[in-house]
Formats: C-alpha cells, structure tokens, sequence
C-alpha cells in the first residue's frame, strides 16, 4: 500500500494513468464510449478474420478501448462475435520500421501472446510454436528451421513442409506462413475463434511511409485467414490511408472507429470508479474536488489521461511541500520515525479539510506548476509572452503580425508547429481551414493567470 495515498484512505493513486488490461477488473473502469463499442464490436463481427482501425488522439484512450473489448470478446460478454486469442503485447510500430521489420515485430508479438496464454492455461506450449520461438531468438540450431504447415483448407488440413531462411532475410510471405502456423496451433490447442493482432503507434511514421507498408502487407500479411489486425494510430487514420491509396482502405472493414474526446460527465464519472476501486476506507473521497478536476478537464481538451496524470502530479507536488516543510522545522536532527509520521501526519492534515485538498490551495500549487512546466521546456520570455497572447481565441497563421512574426510561414514554423510539439497547442480544422489554441499546462496558465510567473522562471533559468 502507497503510504502517500493511505492518507488519503487510499490502497493506491486512484489517478492510474497506465491503460487498462484485458481483465473483468479493469473492465469494471471503462466508462462511456457506447456508439463507439457497438461500432467496434460490429466491424470485428466476421468469420475469417479483418482489418480495423482504431483512432483519436494521443491520451484519448485507444489502448484501454481496445483491451477491455478484447477482454469481453474472449470472454462472450460483448454478444455475437467470435472468441479471439487477446493480443496482450501490441506490435509497437518505430520510426525506423519498413515492412520487414514491422511483419517481424507482429509474429514476435503474437507467438508472445500465445506463449503467454498457454501458461496461463497451464496447457502444454506446441512443438511447433516452441520451434518458431527458438528461430526467432537466432539459436545456433534454429538458424534455418522446417515448419509442418497447417493451413486451413476445404474439407480437412492441407500440411506442407516449408524451409525457413535466417530471420533478418525472410520475406513477407514467410513470414504470412508461420502466422498461419502460429494461428492453426491457437484454433486447435485454445479453441478459439482466431488471434488478434494490434499495430500501434501508427502515428510516428509519415502517411506515405505507412502506406507504403499497409500496401505491402496488404495482399500477404492481411490475408492470412482467422486473423483480426487492429491498426490503432492516429486521429481520422482511416481518412488519412483513404486519401493516399484506396487499395489500402478497401482492405479495411468499414470505415474505422474514431475515439472523441470524453465529455465532461464521462470524466467524473471515471474519476468516480477509480475513487471506489482504490480507496481502502469507506470514507475515502477523491482529494481534488470536482472543480478542479473540471479545470483539468478543460485544459486537457478532453483527453483523460493528462487529467489523471497532473491529478496525480498535482498531489505529490502538495505531498512534497509537506515533507520539505516538515524536513526544515527539524533540521539536522535524528528523530524516531513514529514522530516523523506523527509529524507528516499533522502538517499534512494542517492543509486538508476532510481529506480533501482545499481548491484554493490546489489552484495555486496548480497555477506553480504549469508556470515550471512551460519553462522547463526551455521556452524563452518572448516565447512565453507569444503563448499568452494566444489566450482564450483560435489563431491560424494568417495572424502572424500580432504575434511580430514577418510572414505566414515563419510563423507557423517557428511557433504553431512549435509549440503543438510541445504538447501547448492543439490543432483543428474549422471549415478546411487549420487553426490552434491553447491546451494542458499552457491553458492552465491562461486560466490561472499564471504566464508572469511562467516568465520569471524562465528568466530564472536561463541566467
């Protein structure tokens, strides 16, 4: 139990950021998404296995989506899909990847996932799949490996042997074939309906790069039977390989589920679960009040985990400021750890009003915060100034001259570009035309007229 949060009449943060895993308890924290889910769990609906695509926003919650529908599919509880192997691994897509390295990363994740649920069946892993393992691992006896394909067919299992190379020079339809090795093993030995694999991180590769590997996997990795690949990227993914290569999106079942941001309600009531789940006493309540959270919300422009993660942040950071103050009352001096507690205990209670963190209180250690976190990331003063100028408006480029900027261009590549890297802006299109505000810290800033102490600390910083 986090001592921290046993304060607080918690077993744990109830601000978990990481996603949520394929299990019945994390399933119990899912919250809203409805039209989404029946769209997902329609589009998966097939017999022989497809292709989807998952999209939204960074922090919006694509991969807790995605892992408590794979955990009720396995589980029959979603209602008239298949029951398929739960990708627990998700082939994680780099920047350097092209379509070798990407196919590789899928059959090591998926034998992974198989491996993985074997044991957790405690049923005996196939020989085959150990063989597969091995040559994947590059030992010195599985360097070349033949492999007793059983590939599905009309009226029985058609078995043929195939001869594989070392691993750095196999093709795409190799690697389709001990797939559908891997695949043959899950259907008989799991009796499952099929395998899921997950692709992720879509985002970090360019469109015509991403094309360029969906094509190539179009007509042999995608094609291999009793196989759903997930494709999760980022937001309006399906529009983005639509409008590159039709070949591509018409290998893609139905036209995609797009993850929105939450609603406001939809947040509290997943701040709401989590405060149930975690807390170890009854008379727990969340430590931020609704206004703050409410706050978070607005800044994040409703992506959950920035809420959960400057929640948690927010606490420590006031946990902190307990124990500094505590550390220099008592200076130098050795003192038995029960009175440490003791005086942990009272300092702290000093600040809380029923458990709870007064919002005034909150708002000043969040106004701190945002402050260090715009010149932590070595903005200038003039930088700082540009972004608090941008305010409670939309801006494009075409205003580069309020912001002293000599052209368009320049000031989309010198700031709007900027600054949404840094994660301060966020970019949309209204009527086909881009335009930016602000978001997370640097909305935090404007909120809580915080952008003066922002300055200070860069000019801090930079002496």
């Amino acid at each position: 139990m986090s001592q921290m949060w046993k304060r607080f009449g918690f077993k744990d943060t109830p601000y978990r950021v990481t996603p949520l895993e394929p299990t019945e308890e994390d399933a119990e924290l899912f919250t809203g998404r409805q039209q989404e889910s029946a769209r997902f769990l329609t589009l998966m609906d097939t017999s022989d296995g497809c292709v989807v695509v998952v999209s939204g926003e960074g922090g919006i919650g694509k991969t807790s989506f995605i892992n408590v529908h794979q955990h009720w599919m396995i589980t029959a509880q979603a209602g008239l899909t298949p029951r398929l192997l739960l990708s627990r691994e998700f082939a994680k897509i780099a920047s350097g990847d092209d379509e070798r390295s990407l196919a590789q990363k899928t059959v090591r994740s998926t034998i992974g996932n198989a491996i993985a649920e074997f044991k957790r069946r405690d049923t005996k892993i196939p020989r085959q799949i150990k063989q597969i393992e091995g040559w994947l691992s590059h030992k010195p006896s599985t360097t070349g490996l033949d492999i007793g394909l059983q590939i599905l067919g009309v009226g029985g299992h058609i078995a043929r042997a195939v001869s594989l190379p070392p691993v750095a020079e196999t093709t795409l339809e190799s690697w389709q074939e001990i797939l559908s090795v891997i695949t043959t093993e899950c259907l008989d030995k799991l009796e499952v309906d099929g395998v899921i694999v997950c692709l992720d991180n879509a985002e970090v590769l360019s469109p015509e790069r991403l094309c360029r590997i969906m094509m190539a996997f179009r007509d042999t990795l995608f094609v291999t039977k009793k196989i759903w690949w997930i494709l999760c990227g980022q937001s309006q993914l399906y529009n983005v390989l639509d409008a590159h290569d039709r070949r591509i999106s018409q290998r893609i079942r139905g036209p995609g589920v797009e993850i929105p941001p939450m609603t406001e309600k939809e947040l509290y009531e997943l701040v709401e679960r989590r405060i149930k789940r975690y807390r170890s006493s009854s008379e727990a309540t969340c430590p931020l009040s609704e206004q703050i959270h409410g706050r978070l919300f607005r800044a994040s422009r409703g992506v959950a985990r920035f809420v959960l993660h400057t929640g948690d942040l927010l606490v420590n950071e006031l946990v902190t400021d307990v124990r500094q103050s505590v550390q220099e009352k008592i200076g130098n001096r050795r003192i038995v750890p029960q009175l440490l507690e003791k005086l942990l205990d009272e300092k702290l209670n000093e600040i809380l009003f029923e458990r709870r963190i007064p919002d005034e209180v909150a708002e000043r250690k969040l106004a701190q915060m945002s402050a260090g976190m715009l010149a932590g990331k070595g903005l200038s003063e003039n930088e700082i100034a540009s972004v608090a100028l941008v305010g409670d408006r939309d801006v494009t480029d075409e205003q580069y001259s309020e912001f002293g900027v000599s052209s368009a261009q320049l000031f989309r590549e010198s700031f709007l570009e900027k600054m949404t890297g840094y994660g301060l802006l966020q970019r949309r299109s209204i009527h086909h035309q881009e335009r930016f505000r602000l978001r997370d810290f640097a909305y935090l800033c404007n909120d809580l007229k915080a952008f003066d102490q922002a300055k200070k600390e860069a000019a801090r910083r930079g002496d």
